[in-house]
């Protein structure tokens, strides 16, 4: 409860700052997790180090996306759908999961290709690849955790809420981005090499 009540009291006097540390920590959590799965299950080298630098990079979106955030849960989604309205949280829950999520997941791939290296042509290129399987995904999920979040959750801890469930999104997201795509690149007629 004491860790809580921290974390309200940072709410009120820095939300910004306290929602980027907290999606910060989550997607840095979120990376570690994936590799950890990916060196056990998909390499077989559980005994390999993790790759800080790109844990690294993940952190930074997760640092970066925070006034998104924090503009969509506290400003925007109240805004256009009231409390009061009739079916407000359907259509918050409509409006979260494909436009809010589809530029959220869109620009996770398209600010991770640039931070691995690739030109923003590469990187553009290859957002419609990882970005259309990953938002039918989301739209399976989201939908009920969002629901929740909106139903039970009080508005300022939302992002909290988001935060907490992203972790297992993120090591999806993490997946997608470093490893699935670029196997899938490798087995392609084009025969592209690892990065």
């Amino acid at each position: 409860m004491r860790a809580l009540r921290l974390y309200s009291h940072c709410l009120e006097t820095r939300p910004i700052l306290t929602k980027a540390v907290s999606g910060s920590l989550v997607f840095a959590l979120g990376d570690y997790l994936c590799q950890k799965i990916e060196n056990k299950y998909i390499f077989k080298t559980p005994q390999k180090s993790i790759n800080w630098h790109r844990v690294l990079k993940q952190t930074s979106f997760g640092f970066v996306m925070a006034p998104y955030l924090h503009l969509q849960y506290n400003k925007i989604i109240p805004w256009l759908f009231p409390e009061t309205a009739k079916y407000s949280i359907a259509k918050g829950v409509a409006y979260a999961v494909t436009l809010s999520d589809g530029f959220f997941n869109f620009t996770f791939f398209l600010y991770m290709g640039y931070m691995n290296d690739r030109s923003l042509n590469e990187a553009v290129e290859e957002v419609p690849k990882k970005f259309v399987p990953v938002q039918i995904n989301n739209m399976k999920i989201w939908p009920f955790i969002t629901g929740f979040n909106f139903t039970f959750v009080p508005s300022n801890y939302r992002v909290l809420f988001d935060n907490f469930m992203c972790i297992f999104w993120n090591i999806y997201l993490s997946y997608v981005e470093n490893t699935k795509f670029l196997i899938e690149k490798k087995d392609s007629p084009e025969g592209d090499k690892l990065k």
